[in-house]
């Protein structure tokens, strides 16, 4: 629904949400990356590859009951 790739999407923490602004936005700013040995880790997203995006109506209602529930650090996506 945002229109964001994988890597991208599955990094996105509650702290990454606004859903008071108008209209509500998401920040895309680490993804998942890859080292010199074929190992994933959460990097940064450098320059252009920062942005914050808006949030459709329908993504905004799934997202409430996980924003307004006890403080995490856990993705939005996968639960870990």
């Amino acid at each position: 629904m945002t229109g964001t790739r994988l890597g991208e999407a599955t990094t996105v923490k509650v702290d990454d949400i606004d859903l008071l602004c108008r209209p509500p936005t998401v920040r895309i700013n680490k993804a998942w990356k890859r080292d010199g040995q074929s190992r994933y880790y959460l990097g940064p997203k450098t320059g252009a590859g920062k942005r914050t995006i808006g949030l459709n109506p329908a993504l905004v209602e799934l997202l409430i009951p996980i924003v307004a529930g006890p403080p995490r650090q856990r993705s939005v996506v996968h639960g870990g």
